[in-house]
């Protein structure tokens, strides 16, 4: 019981190494590898990683106008 008690890598330790191996067992036969994602929980996944993604833009948007001053520099290319 005091083992679980500590830091996190401590209990972490605890239930890989000494563990009760019959509770670990039931615990491994009990767990599923299937995710189950409602429309609800996609939407908030891809709400989620468009505000992340407009986020770092305009972060890296922000540093490219500080570095170079507020001036992009472009590079004409010839007509052909």
């Amino acid at each position: 019981f005091q083992a679980m008690q500590g830091p996190w890598y401590i209990r972490a330790l605890q239930v890989a190494v000494a563990a009760d191996p019959d509770i670990r067992q039931e615990t491994w036969n009990g767990y599923s590898y299937q995710i189950l994602l409602t429309p609800e929980a996609m939407g908030w996944g891809l709400g989620g990683a468009m505000l992340l993604s407009f986020g770092l833009e305009c972060l890296f948007r922000l540093i490219d106008w500080v570095v170079l001053g507020g001036k992009r520099l472009r590079q004409s290319r010839p007509i052909e």
